[in-house]
């Protein structure tokens, strides 16, 4: 079977914001300016679209969510239907950038994890209060806010209790 290249391209939907709080970030032993920051995919940096802390604005904004607030980084990621809904129909805006969400979403709990960072997935907020806080055009909708800070504590499990968990529970939630 022959699979035509070209109509199997990605769309990129997604655009992703960097809510960085006062001191909340460190760079060459500096601080990071508070902003908001968009994600350059073509440069791979972050551009500083608005200065100021904006947590208190964002955690209002996602029915007052303490992780939102306290959290030194929020990314928030919004998508952009038509670049997908062009070539793959009402399909792309129910199915792909979803799935597209889904991995930028875990991709960033892996990196968390692998940096003793705590995250979480937030969809609980005011979409249109959310893009005016950041910012963006009409046609860009907020999907997610992830805090992103020093985890308050690590969970410790052992390969002996993560099997004890397994054995005590596998089959309990499937009945």
């Amino acid at each position: 079977m022959r699979m035509n290249i070209k109509s199997q391209t990605a769309t990129y939907p997604l655009e992703i914001y960097v809510v960085i709080s006062t001191n909340g970030v460190i760079s060459d032993n500096k601080y990071v300016s508070p902003g908001i920051y968009h994600y350059n995919v073509r440069a791979h940096l972050l551009e500083c679209i608005k200065s100021g802390d904006f947590r208190e604005e964002l955690y209002k904004a996602a029915l007052e969510q303490e992780w939102v607030r306290n959290a030194p980084v929020n990314i928030v990621i919004m998508a952009i239907y038509e670049r997908t809904t062009y070539r793959y129909g009402e399909r792309g805006r129910v199915r792909y950038v979803h799935m597209d969400l889904g991995h930028v979403g875990q991709n960033i709990y892996l990196q968390a994890t692998a940096l003793s960072l705590g995250t979480v997935a937030i969809g609980a907020f005011h979409d249109n209060r959310v893009k005016e806080i950041i910012g963006v055009s009409e046609n860009e909708e907020p999907l997610y806010i992830m805090p992103l800070g020093v985890a308050a504590w690590r969970h410790k499990l052992s390969q002996e209790d993560l099997k004890k968990f397994y054995e005590t529970y596998r089959f309990k939630f499937n009945t």
